[in-house]
């Protein structure tokens, strides 16, 4: 998950350059945002249940059944971005912020 979130991370600013990143901490950084909010949106469906009255469109069903297959899912998201974590906290206390 690490691979695919940077790649997207480094693949959206490369093509777009509107993130303006300019240390190798701020792609750790984005990737934890990425995972983490993944996390916390597996979280809410499946506290939901899956199931929302106002949700009318069948294609975010069939996305809301996927992600309730799988319980354990916001947890691997949650564990896959703690090594970004950990650079980023690491990298803050020390003096180790080059630029490319």
């Amino acid at each position: 998950m690490n691979v695919v979130a940077a790649s997207l991370v480094g693949g959206f600013d490369a093509a777009t350059g509107l993130l303006g990143m300019s240390h190798w901490v701020d792609y750790a950084f984005a990737v934890v945002l990425m995972l983490w909010a993944g996390s916390a949106f597996t979280l809410s469906m499946q506290q939901k249940g899956g199931e929302d009255a106002n949700v009318t469109v069948r294609s975010s069903a069939s996305i809301v059944a996927k992600v309730n297959a799988d319980p354990s899912l916001f947890l691997k998201f949650f564990v896959a971005g703690m090594p970004a974590f950990i650079l980023c906290v690491v990298v803050a206390f020390s003096s180790f912020t080059q630029p490319f």
